[in-house]
């Protein structure tokens, strides 16, 4: 069902160690970095829900100078 991320052209062979494969493979494994979004998402729609159980607070600061003409 899922693919892998594409990657330029690289050459015909080439030399990895196990662990550099096994990086690779994470790295470009396309159901992994869904996961991953998937698992931000849902915790972004969690954080979401959670707000409006809070009480909504709003408030407006308005400021006036007035000046006074000096009489003389």
């Amino acid at each position: 069902m899922f693919g892998s991320v594409p990657t330029p052209n690289l050459p015909r062979s080439l030399a990895l160690t196990f662990s550099d494969a096994i990086e690779r493979a994470l790295r470009h494994n396309l159901a992994g970095l869904l996961s991953e979004y998937n698992t931000i998402q849902a915790r972004g729609e969690k954080w979401e829900q959670l707000s409006a159980l809070l009480p909504n607070v709003s408030a407006d600061v308005q400021e006036v100078a007035e000046r006074r003409a000096c009489k003389r």
